[in-house]
């Protein structure tokens, strides 16, 4: 099964759904090259959560050189807004259809100007960001 929220909310609802029927849960992206079995292996009894539609950039705070983006936006799309508001990323991979979300899950890296003030590693830059999890905040996963 294929699910695609399209807010935190229904995120929220999808991953507890999942965890209520002990489903195996994986997160994909928009660029994924096939969705097959071997995605979340577990026949019927999976599910993979889209990132399609987590796709909007919700803030950008020019004065605080901040954006705030859904896990699914694309790195092009990350650049090119930050441009609009006069801004730029100090570092960026090669590849434009790197997601927010899979650029923070892999420790994605790439070429830097910033020297000593930063590093060459996206999540350098992260100064926050909300995880969702199936997790029982006793299991201290959540909060």
């Amino acid at each position: 099964m294929v699910v695609y929220p399209a807010t935190e909310d229904e995120l929220l609802y999808v991953v507890s759904e999942g965890a209520q029927a002990r489903q195996k849960m994986r997160v994909v992206t928009r660029f994924s090259h096939s969705m097959t079995r071997l995605a979340c292996a577990d026949g019927e009894n999976s599910r993979l959560i889209s990132t399609e539609y987590l796709n909007k950039t919700l803030r950008i705070d020019r004065d605080a050189m901040t954006i705030t983006v859904q896990s699914g936006v694309s790195l092009r799309q990350l650049i090119e807004d930050a441009a609009r508001a006069g801004l730029a990323l100090r570092m960026a991979p090669h590849w434009w259809g790197l997601t927010v979300g899979g650029m923070m899950s892999t420790g994605e890296h790439g070429g830097s100007w910033a020297g000593e003030r930063g590093g060459s590693a996206f999540h350098d830059y992260v100064i926050g960001m909300r995880i969702v999890t199936p997790a029982a905040p006793e299991e201290r996963y959540a909060t």
